[in-house]
């Protein structure tokens, strides 16, 4: 099976085309980077994501960041929630782990299960 339809069958209740618009509006990091600079291009990219729909961001390629990085995945998580949506994180580098849960915002930003 293609890429698409193995994501819609891991996600009870969703079609195959929710599963390609979910990662059609994928957020991509460049250069694997959310520091201070590149948080409000950053945030407006993952606000636009999740105002069309996505309930997802894959973090793995997420390699050089900063408090601004946690910043802007809490607002992104309160923008869905402010929607009625359930936005989750995946594979989310264990050091932004630990720079969540210093500021206190480990909880917010837990993985998906």
């Amino acid at each position: 099976p293609d890429k698409d339809s193995r994501r819609a069958q891991q996600t009870p209740g969703r079609s195959a085309g929710q599963a390609t618009q979910a990662l059609k509006f994928a957020v991509t990091f460049s250069p694997h980077s959310l520091t201070m600079p590149d948080a409000g291009p950053a945030l407006q990219q993952g606000l636009a994501a999740i105002a069309a729909g996505q309930t997802s961001i894959d973090l793995g390629g997420l390699t050089n960041f900063d408090s601004a990085a946690v910043a802007t995945l809490v607002a992104w998580r309160r923008a869905a929630q402010a929607k009625g949506a359930q936005l989750q994180f995946t594979q989310i580098p264990a050091s932004l782990k630990s720079l969540a849960q210093l500021y206190g915002a480990d909880l917010l930003l837990s993985e998906a299960s």
